[in-house]
């Protein structure tokens, strides 16, 4: 299998110990990037959005699953930003997620996954200093062979933000996953700094990231990021009743204006300490899963009117 410098799974270990605007997805660590975001201070004058998202996982050797295994994600999401009154700022966000899984059939992994996620979001600007943000999203997450109980799961988060200077921001905030195997609390805490107006450097668990704006209409972008999302099974053959792939990410890519209400975004990087990870095991259970490292991809549209 492929082995990654030591000092950079520790180096994300850490981070992501201490995953463009996207809210409220299905990953933990992907609600944390959002809250992460700043909100615009101006009301947005094209309030609906409607993201098209895919990330592409090419096949990867693994001894565990006796062969290769590769995967596929797609997910859209639709939201709409209400200005309440000039400081509060109210968000609703509906999203599904459907993740293919290509396996040997010995590896006893499930062919499909989804989560159908509602997001609400809370913005409040305190003052010209200080805001805070806080969502909940209740989601259905699994194989969806069947759907009970069992199959909810509910994020809750807050983070607050400080504007020490027009350049530097503070943050702090918490994630919370009741139910989760891991990491069900995620802290989310850092700085942004913007030293002009091109560049944003974000070092901030759990997504760093550096952005240079070329033109008003491109910007380049370089991120790491953590991933981890659980889901429901109910197939007793699987030998568990909840499944987690997990893989931390390096990615760089670009983001352009493709029309006057129209964003594409593509990136490409490298996935590694990738894993499936099995939870409340029944009959003959189910080892955990390591896949090698290798490449990922992602491309989306992002529609604003």
């Amino acid at each position: 299998m492929n082995r990654t410098p030591l000092f950079i799974v520790l180096f994300l270990t850490l981070l992501c110990y201490v995953e463009p605007s996207r809210a409220e997805e299905d990953s933990p660590a992907q609600s944390a990037g959002e809250l992460m975001t700043v909100p615009a201070p101006r009301p947005v004058p094209r309030p609906w959005e409607l993201n098209i998202d895919t990330g592409w996982w090419p096949k990867s050797d693994s001894r565990d699953a006796g062969g290769q295994v590769g995967l596929g994600e797609f997910r859209v999401k639709l939201g709409r930003s209400i200005k309440i009154e000039r400081r509060f700022r109210f968000t609703p966000e509906l999203s599904y997620t459907q993740v293919e899984v290509s396996a040997p059939a010995a590896a006893r992994l499930p062919g499909s996954l989804y989560s159908t996620t509602l997001g609400l979001r809370l913005d409040h600007q305190l003052d010209q200093s200080l805001g805070y943000s806080a969502f909940i999203a209740p989601s259905i997450a699994g194989d969806y062979r069947a759907i009970g109980s069992d199959d909810v799961r509910v994020r809750l988060g807050v983070i607050g933000r400080f504007v020490s200077s027009q350049r530097l921001t503070l943050l702090a905030g918490l994630l919370y996953t009741p139910g989760y195997h891991v990491l069900p609390v995620l802290p989310i805490i850092g700085l942004v700094y913007r030293p002009d107006e091109r560049w944003t450097i974000s070092i901030a668990a759990p997504r760093p990231s550096v952005s240079y704006a070329v033109t008003p209409e491109l910007k380049l972008n370089l991120n790491g990021e953590y991933n981890g999302t659980e889901y429901q099974l109910h197939q007793d053959s699987l030998g568990a009743r909840v499944v987690r792939y997990r893989d931390f990410r390096f990615t760089g890519g670009a983001e352009w204006n493709l029309a006057d209400r129209l964003t594409g975004e593509v990136a490409a990087g490298y996935a590694f300490y990738r894993k499936f990870l099995f939870y409340e095991q029944i009959g003959a259970g189910h080892p955990d899963l390591s896949i090698d490292n290798g490449p990922f991809a992602r491309a989306s549209l992002n529609l604003r009117w």
